[in-house]
């Protein structure tokens, strides 16, 4: 344990989590330059690099597959460890629930949604647990799973469909939409790492057919994604559901028009298979299967 590298490892967390070396800093507290040498000190350890060389100085962070590979062991173990540090801080006449789930669902869906679960059940507390892997909930402290991606999995039933629909910055596009598909060639394409949202299935979709969807940068996560589309830096193939928030203010805009590609199971709830489910856990299922529709 004394030659694990625990300052470096948040500092790159953080990197990843704000999708930069100066966001990172600045959350941290300290300077972009100690940011920058923690990074290296975890690449001396890893005996490979983690980020990918940028080909421009604006360009957001992309992750190799060992960074990613960190990156993911990362999160899961802060996660943990955050649990672990704050679970006794309940009082003792609340029920609370950990739900584990992504980041960007997270972000995008959930939280702005727990006021109204809270309102109706002041005495059933949330807690959040960011993972990007499925977590066994029979071995962890781990009440519920929500999850994005094809499934199935143990003790899953499918919950929301979805539909992944082009998103783009006003700014970006300066002329009155919808654009003709053709001209999605000539725009600089935002790559999600959620393999369900590749531009290879809007290419072999509704197309163009001739859409080159290697170029173009990638974020290692939806959040991202949707926001570096708001930034204007591109086009973005983003799940509606996460994106609704800028589409419903003007933020972002469908530049195709109706054009999308269905995605019929699109979010699972995991629930655990070890038995009796407790009451406050079958009201919060409830609960997210009457908000499916929003």
């Amino acid at each position: 344990m004394d030659r694990l590298p625990l300052q470096a490892l948040a500092a790159f967390h953080e990197v990843v989590r704000h999708g930069g070396v100066r966001a990172a800093a600045r959350h941290l507290g300290i300077a972009h330059s100690a940011v920058s040498r923690r990074l290296c000190e975890l690449e001396r350890a890893a005996g490979a690099p983690l980020l990918q060389p940028r080909r421009h100085p604006g360009d957001a962070i992309g992750l190799t597959r060992r960074g990613q590979e960190i990156a993911d062991a990362a999160e899961a173990a802060f996660a943990r460890l955050h649990l672990a540090l704050h679970r006794e801080r309940r009082p003792a006449h609340a029920r609370e629930l950990v739900v584990s789930t992504t980041e960007s669902f997270a972000t995008r869906w959930l939280l702005p949604r727990l006021p109204a679960f809270r309102q109706a059940h002041p005495r059933t507390r949330i807690s959040v647990s960011v993972r990007s892997d499925l977590v066994d909930l029979s071995r962890e402290q781990v009440d519920i799973a929500l999850r994005m991606g094809a499934g199935p999995w143990p003790n899953a039933r499918p919950w929301m469909d979805d539909a992944l629909v082009p998103v783009a910055s006003p700014s970006l596009l300066r002329r009155r939409t919808p654009w003709p598909l053709k001209t999605l060639r000539d725009l600089p394409l935002l790559h999600d790492h959620d393999p369900n949202a590749a531009w290879s299935r809007w290419r072999d979709g509704p197309g163009p057919a001739t859409l080159d969807v290697s170029q173009g940068q990638s974020f290692p996560s939806s959040h991202l994604v949707i926001e570096a589309a708001a930034q204007g830096l591109g086009v973005a193939l983003a799940r509606r559901r996460l994106a609704r928030r800028e589409l419903d203010s003007g933020v972002l805009v469908q530049p195709f028009g109706p054009y999308e590609i269905p995605l019929p199971q699109a979010y699972w709830i995991v629930m655990p298979g070890n038995g009796k489910v407790p009451a406050a856990l079958e009201r919060f299922v409830d609960w997210l299967q009457a908000r499916a529709g929003d």
